[in-house]
């Protein structure tokens, strides 16, 4: 009887604390779907402040060490991009980015694994780029944010498309000042996602200048972008925007004794081997502002 007993004991204390873990289960999955749920609403409300390109309602999405490891393996602080992230200017139409089936992984309570797959959208309703990310979400003071972002093409993008109206530069330009001649090569890379375009300037004999350019899509602010490096040290970069039948670059650069310029340069053509280029810099330290206008004829078209 006393043996009974204990046994009876022994399985209410056994079923009793099944019961507790159960119930702890229970309750730990309620609060993770709560918290899916979360991470799920923060990361709509990021790619919506992002289309609005609101770089102060981003930030708040990201915690102050936030990374982003782009689809290259290079490292980026967040903070550092977002800065970069313009806002829609009236009348503007960007790029949408859609998020599609992601999956929700926890570590702990307070971190979790966001994997999925999300593709950019143009207005036309073309899909732009599809890629793979994986997000590291933290959760602090109550609220689920993004601590790192890591992401990867998965499809061609078309951006020779976007890149398309650039595809009458390709070729070598040649343009004459008094005793100074330029000399442009430009040229596709081999995926045609960027234009590259070397540059020379010659006085007499004498080399003046010597430097190369990548000019492509930047995902990140959604624009054309141009990459420039000289010989001597100096580089810089700037955005291309059509006017009409017009390019417009604006340009910043550090030159190799550390001066900085501001320089915008308009781009007109005038039929398939012309063009006409009218730049205005200004040295901001001196505060000198200069004018030049000069003219390009094609010397040789590269296939």
């Amino acid at each position: 009887m006393r043996c009974r007993s204990i046994l009876s004991v022994a399985f209410v204390l056994a079923t009793s604390g099944l019961l507790v873990v159960a119930q702890r289960a229970a309750g730990q999955a309620a609060g993770r779907e709560q918290d899916g749920q979360a991470i799920r609403a923060a990361a709509n409300g990021y790619v919506e402040a992002l289309g609005r390109g609101n770089s102060q309602e981003l930030a708040t999405f990201w915690t102050a060490d936030g990374d982003v490891v782009d689809e290259f393996g290079q490292s980026h602080p967040a903070s550092e991009l977002i800065a970069q992230v313009a806002p829609v200017a009236d009348g503007q139409t960007r790029p949408q980015v859609k998020m599609h089936e992601s999956q929700i992984r926890f570590l702990s309570d307070d971190v979790a694994i966001e994997d999925g797959t999300s593709e950019v959208v143009a207005p036309d309703g073309r899909a732009q780029a599809r890629g793979r990310f994986s997000a590291i979400w933290v959760k602090r003071d109550g609220r689920w944010q993004l601590a790192s972002l890591r992401e990867a093409r998965i499809t061609p993008t078309d951006q020779p498309a976007r890149l398309a109206d650039l595809s009458w530069l390709v070729g070598q330009w040649t343009a004459a000042s008094g005793e100074t001649k330029l000399e442009v090569s430009a040229r596709w890379n081999v995926s045609e996602t960027f234009l590259l375009r070397d540059l020379k300037v010659t006085r007499g004999d004498a080399l003046v200048y010597q430097g190369s350019q990548r000019v492509g899509w930047d995902p990140l602010t959604r624009k054309l972008k141009a990459w420039t490096f000289d010989s001597d040290g100096g580089y810089g970069e700037g955005t291309w925007t059509k006017d009409g039948e017009n390019w417009v670059v604006r340009s910043s650069g550090v030159l190799p004794d550390g001066q900085q310029m501001l320089t915008t340069t308009v781009i007109t053509p005038d039929g398939p081997d012309h063009f006409k280029l009218t730049t205005t810099r200004a040295q901001s330290a001196a505060g000198i502002e200069d004018r030049t206008q000069i003219e390009f004829t094609r010397s040789k078209t590269i296939e």
